[in-house]
């Protein structure tokens, strides 16, 4: 069983606070830079695991295209931070703290279950590390193709809807 480093320890407790900040945070600025924060750290993962190529396209596509993203259309449609109450809030945060203690415990007993070890893909971690990214690039285009695009259109639908929600109302047909 591999054990996790003192850097991977880091990283992942850096990266969990700066997702806590995007779902706790009411000024979009800040959960969006937080976002940006979180998807960087998930990329240094990537790195301190040996995964060099998945931590430099994490980083370079979500932290630095999707996020960066989603902060211009934030400041294009200038939101500003939630400041009315709005009725169930702190019920919803309830749910989706039990929601991920539910998660976490499953995580653990399926850990426990298994002998401390979970494979995901191929049982040999030397055949996953030593995909090309010509491999990757051919999987994406066969197998994962249509998670590929699906993912794609998911972004995509949450920018036209972000867009469409922040508009003012017009008062009037003239402007």
């Amino acid at each position: 069983m591999e054990t996790l480093t003192n850097l991977e320890i880091v990283i992942g407790a850096l990266a969990l606070l700066s997702s806590l900040m995007v779902v706790l945070s009411s000024n979009p600025i800040v959960s969006a830079i937080g976002l940006l924060g979180s998807l960087f750290l998930t990329g240094g993962l990537y790195f301190a695991m040996g995964a060099y190529f998945i931590g430099a396209a994490q980083i370079l596509i979500y932290a630095g295209a999707i996020a960066v993203l989603f902060v211009f259309i934030v400041m294009l449609l200038d939101v500003k931070p939630l400041t009315t109450r709005i009725p169930g809030r702190t019920a919803i945060i309830a749910l989706g703290c039990l929601a991920g203690v539910f998660f976490v415990a499953a995580a653990v007993v399926a850990t426990v279950k298994s002998g401390g070890s979970i494979t995901v893909g191929s049982n040999d971690p030397v055949a996953v590390a030593s995909l090309s990214p010509i491999e990757i690039a051919r999987l994406f285009v066969s197998k994962y193709m249509v998670a590929f695009q699906m993912t794609g259109f998911l972004i995509l639908a949450a920018i036209i809807g972000a867009i469409l929600l922040g508009r003012p109302e017009k008062t009037s047909q003239y402007g």
